[in-house]
């Protein structure tokens, strides 16, 4: 599947709901954390509906196609986990 078939399937009703219960199910896993890091977040649904809950999310991806479709209100980089540094 190349990449604009993905994007276009990712906003799919079905989607949509699998991305809101992960987003539910992580804002009580991360319990007390703000600051979180996503590492091959892709287009970052997920991430940006945590940074809706109040997160600080920085997500990270090779693909600097896919964080195009990221919402603009997570920090977006492009790069290598393995080549990257951040505290821990």
């Amino acid at each position: 599947m190349d990449n604009k078939n993905y994007i276009s399937s990712i906003k799919s009703k079905f989607w949509a709901k699998v991305f809101a219960e992960e987003t539910n199910y992580l804002s009580k896993e991360l319990n007390g954390k703000k600051d979180i890091l996503s590492v091959g977040c892709g287009p970052a649904n997920v991430e940006g509906m945590l940074a809706e809950k109040g997160f600080n999310l920085t997500g990270l991806d090779i693909s600097e196609e896919f964080l195009k479709y990221a919402p603009d209100n997570i920090k977006c980089i492009v790069g290598s986990a393995e080549k990257t540094s951040f505290p821990n």
